[in-house]
Parts: C-alpha cells; structure tokens; sequence
C-alpha cells in the first residue's frame, strides 16, 4: 500500500503512518497507532480508508490537528461568560451561572469536546446534579464553610445554562445543533412560607430590642423591616438608593430590576424605615 509504512523511535516504540500528498501539494504523515495495539492488518484498513478520503479531497492530517484543538465545554463556558452574558445577563445572575459552572458542569463535562457532546450526555449531567452527584461541602471564609447542593431545582437551573451555553456554541459554528434541546426539566415542589400573625410580632419585637439595644446595624434591620412591609426581593432592598425614594407620591421608583423598572406603593410602616 503506497505511502504505508512503519517508524521505529529511539525508544523502541513502532508507530504505524500514512505518508501522502494533499490536493494542494503539501506532505503530510499522520499516525495511524501502536504497533501491539493495533496489527499490520488493522492499520493498513485504516490507511486504506484515510487514502480513500484524501482521494476525495480530505486532510486527514488536518482534520486531526483540528479536532485536538476543537473546544472543550470548560472553553466554551469561560468564552459564554465573557461574550454573552456579561452583555446580556445581570451581576447576580452572572455571578449564579459562574457558581452553577464551576461547581457542576465542569466537574461532570468540563473536559468533553462540544461538538462531541450528546443529548445523552446532559441527561446524565442533569440527572447526576438531582441525585447530589455534585454536592459537596467546602472551605469558605475562616471557620465558615460553602455548601454545594443537588436537587430537581439545582439541576434545573443547570440544564437551562448548558442549553443556553449550546445554544451559543450553535450560533458561534462550534457545533451543528443544541444537544440540550428537548430535554425535559425535573419536577419541582415549590415550599412557600408565610409568616402568621404571631410569627410577625415577635419578628418586629426583635428588630426593635436589636435597635434598642444596639447589637444589630440600622442598615440590616431597616432592610428586615422593609422586604417584611412590601415584600420586595432582597436584592432590590440591599441595592437600593435614596434616589429610588418618592416621598411625595409615597413610592420607591426602582429603575431596574429582575423584571425591569418597575414602582413599589409604601405603606405608612415602610415609609417608617426611612426616617
């Protein structure tokens, strides 16, 4: 077989290769694999085949190179974090899709080529997230810890970011469609929680002996007061700005929020907090 042939390294080693010549003129001479692992036989199949695609204008040399470099899911989910969401995304939900990337997607398919990945890849990657395969407990602050959860909610979240991380690689030509596409999210049991009558006294009783007593910042139980008196989100609250305060119309103009810009009526209570 033309081209076909045998190499032996200083070390011993006997590595089968095809030499050839692309439609363009320039050599090439990949290996085909390791005299052991594979047999003449084998080898010279392979050969054959890589003869037949240059044949029809291949490079198989090319092709090799170029899936060695192709992007791993770990690449492709730094370049999603610095080219979309950082222009399309809000620095908490930034922030939440770095964590979620870190602490589940990449230990699981961080190493995985994208255009490899399979729809049965992320269903396994969802799944494993539910069963806790990812939860973890680690070192945080001095004496303090980070704790790592699964879940059906955690998976969920997780699978809506490697979708639309794929989604991207899509568009950007990284891969020929969305793996993730059509995979069905888990059911989740929402627990909602509200406070009874009793419960929210003894909560206003101790926000006022805190005060009293000075063993709490203002900031902290005005902020307590306040996501109790109009139910706003707590990241609305710890970001607000005195700018945002409407006194005259009784109001809290918010310019931007998880929804938008959007208005919060206060009642007399929440006007309260800002004096």
């Amino acid at each position: 077989l033309k081209g076909f042939g045998l190499k032996i390294t200083p070390t011993g080693r006997r590595v089968y290769f095809l030499y050839y010549r692309t439609g363009g003129g320039q050599q090439r001479r990949p290996s085909i694999g390791l005299h052991g692992e594979l047999t003449v036989d084998q080898a010279r199949r392979i050969a054959k085949q890589w003869l037949a695609e240059v044949a029809l204008g291949g490079d198989v040399a090319a092709d090799r190179a170029a899936a060695r470099k192709a992007e791993t899911v770990a690449n492709l989910g730094r370049r999603f974090i610095a080219e979309y969401a950082t222009a399309h995304k809000k620095p908490r939900s930034i922030a939440t899709d770095r964590a979620n990337l870190e602490n589940h997607v990449l230990p699981l398919i961080g190493r995985l080529k994208v255009g490899e990945v399979t729809r049965a890849d992320l269903e396994r990657l969802h799944l494993a997230v539910r069963d806790g395969k990812t939860a973890r407990q680690l070192a945080a602050k001095p004496r303090g810890r980070r704790i790592i959860r699964g879940g059906p909610g955690i998976a969920n979240r997780v699978l809506a970011l490697v979708s639309k991380m794929f989604s991207c690689a899509e568009g950007w030509g990284l891969c020929d469609g969305n793996p993730a596409r059509g995979i069905r999210k888990l059911r989740e049991v929402r627990k909602d929680r509200f406070l009874d009558q009793a419960e929210v006294a003894r909560l206003l009783e101790a926000l006022d002996l805190a005060d009293r007593n000075g063993t709490e910042s203002g900031f902290a139980t005005g902020a307590i007061r306040l996501l109790l008196f109009t139910g706003m989100r707590s990241g609305e609250v710890t970001s607000l700005r005195w700018s945002a305060l409407d006194r005259q119309t009784g109001c809290l103009r918010l310019v931007d929020s998880k929804v938008g810009a959007r208005t919060i009526p206060l009642s007399s209570h929440a006007l309260a907090v800002f004096d």
